[in-house]
């Protein structure tokens, strides 16, 4: 570990200067968002795209405000989204350890060197405090990214809610999802489908001929010599990780010109084939996997959309007839969002981990695509990560007792009683009721339960 990397990227000053391009903006916020008084000496509450956010002036939303316009999310980031005060700290060790774990011995674990929060940094309170447009490779020694925030999900950058990293989640593959695309996807059912049967493609070339035997190694119309020399030449050119221009000419030369306007994103999902090679069954399964939340099996699009009408090929279809395209009305289906999309998003509860530490290490391992392998978990590496991120172990270390944060706040106040339930000895009775209340409408139906650890007295 380079932890002159980990100084370097050192916290800002928490001065609040503000350019004279925030000034209207920032001005015009002062004037028209809803502000109560906050639970913090000197802090009030603003009203920010539903959300009530702490700050001692509306000038405190600037770091969130560059965050959301400047961030570019990667699809192999890694985003730790929490509300204060629920074990962001705890989550960034585990995390940090989780992910990293090949990086180090255990006994050379950073965190006994550095804090959660130095290893995991905020968006908002670090990265984006002093600079609207930082380094963010100065920011993470290690790859992938790993960042945290407390900004609520729906004020999250467009990037971060539209990557495209879908793995199957462990309660999709006991429900089957796997079976049920590979059987909606499978060649003998795309070929009998009607819509497959009829029609034409743009360049009317007829659905049906993108259906044809689908066998393999049906080279029966070659002679054993020529059978022979395409084997040899197969295999000439794959062991030297070599692709053979298989069209040259003034028409491969028209077909790159169309593309030379087409711009990617970091999201975006190519698929690219040789002609003949299963391209249409590829889009089928691509289709049907990366956007398998967004429909029931018995309504699903291919049943009466062609494939290659679902993902269209660049230089036939999207810059045959149009140098510049209008690429948002080309593709329909988006990516979901929060429950829609859950495969992008893991739920972890405080009192799960403080339940059973090991268990919930290993669904964040799987969900972070770092899973553990047989092998580490025989060695003991889970119970070795439990033990370093323990809340008691971690807040023994020296350097989450002494120090603080960049807002002055003290590194030891973020490792308190660390106790299940303790809130509700801060409430009177009739509180605890209320709450429990609250909690039980606003996410009934959401999928999400909580054990409540209350005890509420009967009257």
């Amino acid at each position: 570990m380079d932890t002159t990397q980990i100084c370097k990227a050192e916290f800002g000053s928490a001065a609040h200067d503000v350019d004279n391009s925030w000034d209207d903006e920032l001005q015009k916020l002062e004037q028209t968002l809803p502000k109560e008084e906050g639970w913090i000496s000197g802090m009030s509450l603003y009203l920010y795209q539903g959300f009530w956010c702490s700050g001692a002036s509306v000038r405190d939303l600037k770091p969130v405000i560059s965050f959301q316009k400047h961030f570019k999310a990667i699809d192999s980031d890694v985003i730790i989204v929490t509300i204060p005060k629920c074990g962001t700290t705890w989550l960034k060790a585990l995390a940090f350890s989780t992910l990293y774990r090949d990086r180090f011995a255990s006994d050379q674990n950073p965190l006994l060197t550095f804090t959660p929060h130095q290893l995991v940094r905020f968006l908002q309170y670090d990265v984006y405090l002093q600079n609207p447009c930082p380094r963010l490779e100065k920011n993470c020694v290690y790859k992938p990214r790993a960042f945290a925030t407390h900004v609520p999900y729906a004020s999250l950058p467009t990037s971060i809610k539209d990557s495209h990293w879908v793995p199957f989640t462990e309660h999709e593959e006991k429900q089957g999802v796997v079976e049920e695309i590979a059987k909606i996807c499978s060649f003998e059912k795309l070929k009998e489908l009607e819509v497959n049967k009829k029609g034409s493609h743009i360049m009317g070339i007829p659905h049906k001929e993108f259906f044809r035997k689908g066998k393999v190694g049906d080279w029966s119309y070659l002679t054993p010599s020529m059978v022979e020399r395409l084997e040899k030449l197969i295999h000439e050119k794959m062991e030297k990780s070599e692709i053979s221009k298989t069209t040259s000419g003034s028409s491969l030369d028209d077909e790159l010109q169309k593309l030379r306007h087409f711009q990617a994103f970091e999201s975006d999902v190519i698929i690219a084939t040789f002609p003949k090679c299963g391209t249409t069954w590829l889009n089928a399964l691509a289709f049907s996997t990366l956007y398998r939340n967004q429909f029931a099996m018995d309504e699903h699009p291919l049943l009466t959309v062609n494939p290659d009408q679902l993902v269209r090929q660049i230089e036939f279809d999207v810059y045959l007839n149009n140098p510049c395209p209008d690429l948002e009305n080309i593709n329909v289906y988006k990516p979901g969002a929060s429950l829609e999309n859950a495969n992008k998003i893991l739920f972890l509860k405080y009192e799960d981990l403080k339940d059973d530490i090991s268990s919930q290490l290993k669904h964040l391992a799987m969900f972070l695509g770092v899973p553990f392998t047989k092998d580490e978990e025989k060695q003991g590496v889970v119970e070795e990560i439990a033990k370093i991120c323990s809340f008691e172990r971690l807040e023994e270390l020296e350097v989450n007792k002494k120090g603080s944060r960049i807002a002055g706040v003290p590194h030891k106040s973020f490792f308190r009683k660390g106790k299940v339930g303790d809130w509700s000895n801060y409430f009177t009775p009739s509180m605890v009721e209320r709450m429990e209340d609250l909690i039980q409408q606003k996410f009934d139906n959401s999928g999400l339960t909580f054990k409540l650890s209350s005890y509420t007295p009967k009257a």
